[in-house]
């Protein structure tokens, strides 16, 4: 996995709180995975999709056993991302020092902390 391209920082901020509170209150985006591959033992390349036509804001990706609890650690090239609507973010993620886990699965977490079933890789 290359980390050469560095991360991106941004914000979202508003002009008042209520202007704020109205972005941040809105539903789960519409993300849909796409393009999932192994590209060696320990790695994948995937693309997100944002399907919606709202901003999806403050993504945060993890990946999940059966029981629900996180696999950790893993390192994704990007994790914690904006998408606008109609675009794709595409993610690396390395495994080499997780544990063994059979059909993991990714989940997102959005600005109001709620986990939501992306797919499964």
């Amino acid at each position: 996995m290359k980390y050469s391209d560095g991360s991106i920082n941004d914000y979202w901020l508003c002009k008042d709180a209520s202007a704020n509170k109205k972005l941040l209150a809105s539903a789960a985006p519409s993300l849909q995975l796409v393009n999932a591959e192994k590209t060696d033992d320990k790695t994948y390349r995937f693309t997100i999709r944002n399907k919606g036509n709202k901003p999806a804001l403050y993504i945060k990706l993890n990946l999940r056993n059966k029981d629900g609890k996180a696999l950790l650690p893993v390192f994704f090239s990007d994790g914690y991302f904006h998408i606008l609507p109609g675009e794709s973010q595409e993610i690396e993620l390395d495994l080499s020092l997780a544990p063994a886990c059979d059909d993991p699965y990714l989940t997102y977490d959005f600005h109001a902390g709620e986990k939501v079933f992306l797919g499964t890789l």
